[in-house]
């Protein structure tokens, strides 16, 4: 027991400095139909220049610009190689087990402090399911998340942790679990996330959950398969007023042209046919496309173009870039009361 103390210690201590996060430099871009403008977040916020990153991505497209021309073999490996680089997240951020190990130990801590509904069967496999943190009191907002790992990986067990802040929101919390590539392509994990959302609206009612009040939230490959609910036609609708979209992949090209094809096995045929459409989004609900400023131009580019096709659809979103923020602490920011993702989470929908 005192090894469990001190070890539980440790990680708070350790969080406490890791994500005491300086926002006097963040920033968002406000898309709308025909606008881009940026505006400052937090009380000493300052507007920022967003060369920096608009820098890195337009070198990352130079360097595939160079490509059209040469032996197309010797073009094919540059760009998977290019790509690999790009994919391969704990290379890139030596310490990202130590937050997935702090996910972990605070995942145990919300299960034993709240209470809960535990896997849940929504369909027949065995990732077809869901935990449920309901709510204290009944017709509260519903917050429901889907975690990332490449459709290959992780666990909606490692993300309980969300729903002790979420919770103290005042807010039903909904963990989605899914089964993972190899064992099933891309195409039957999109099927069930849409069957699984649809579980949550007809049933989250009986954990005090109001499914006319939905936040939806999706951290890297979880993002794109959040962007994949908000594109179906839900019959009586989908109950969304905000979706926050984390550190997300909405084109599946470079997946297929890296190592991660692999395990998911995407043809070309795939990547036509699953990608985001932000043209067909329904509802108009609050987006929010977040990526973080020290993540691979892979995740920051994907986030801006999904971005601007959302506004060239005349859908409103905002776009925020977070300077000191990587893919590892992005998702990190849902545990803590404040900062510019939750206070736009919670803004308008908390009771």
């Amino acid at each position: 027991m005192a090894n469990r103390l001190i070890l539980d210690t440790a990680f708070f201590l350790y969080g406490k400095s890791l994500n005491s996060v300086c926002y006097t430099q963040m920033f968002v871009n406000v898309v709308g139909s025909d606008t881009l403008q940026q505006k400052p977040v937090g009380q000493d916020a300052c507007i920022l220049s967003i060369s920096s990153v608009n820098d890195k991505v337009a070198r990352y497209f130079q360097r595939f610009a160079k490509m059209n021309t040469g032996d197309k073999k010797s073009e094919e490996c540059q760009e998977t190689a290019e790509f690999d680089d790009q994919f391969d997240l704990r290379k890139r951020h030596p310490f990202a087990r130590l937050h997935l190990l702090k996910n972990v130990a605070q995942s145990h801590l919300a299960q034993r402090l709240l209470r809960c509904a535990l896997d849940i069967s929504y369909g027949g496999s065995e990732g077809q399911k869901l935990d449920i943190f309901p709510a204290r009191a009944p017709g509260a907002p519903v917050f429901v998340f889907i975690h990332g790992g490449y459709f290959r990986a992780l666990d909606k067990s490692q993300y309980r942790y969300i729903a002790l802040q979420m919770v103290k929101y005042g807010y039903t919390v909904a963990l989605v679990n899914y089964d993972l590539a190899p064992r099933v392509p891309v195409s039957e994990i999109v099927r069930q996330i849409l069957v699984s959302f649809e579980w949550v609206r007809e049933n989250i009612s009986q954990w005090n959950g109001d499914p006319n009040r939905i936040v939806l939230c999706g951290h890297s490959v979880g993002a794109f398969l959040a962007a994949k609910i908000l594109e179906k036609d839900w019959p009586g609708g989908s109950g969304i007023c905000k979706a926050a979209l984390l550190s997300g992949l909405y084109d599946l090209g470079p997946m297929k042209r890296s190592f991660l094809n692999r395990d998911l096995h995407l043809s070309d045929a795939d990547v036509l046919n699953l990608n985001t459409r932000a043209d067909v989004v329904v509802g108009r609900p609050g987006i929010l496309i977040a990526a973080g400023g020290e993540e691979t131009e892979q995740f920051i580019a994907q986030s801006q173009d999904y971005s601007r096709r959302l506004a060239n659809a005349a859908i409103h979103n905002e776009l925020m870039i977070l300077p000191g923020i990587n893919h590892y602490t992005m998702s990190r920011l849902l545990a803590q009361k404040h900062n510019p993702v939750m206070d736009w989470i919670t803004g308008s929908t908390s009771p």
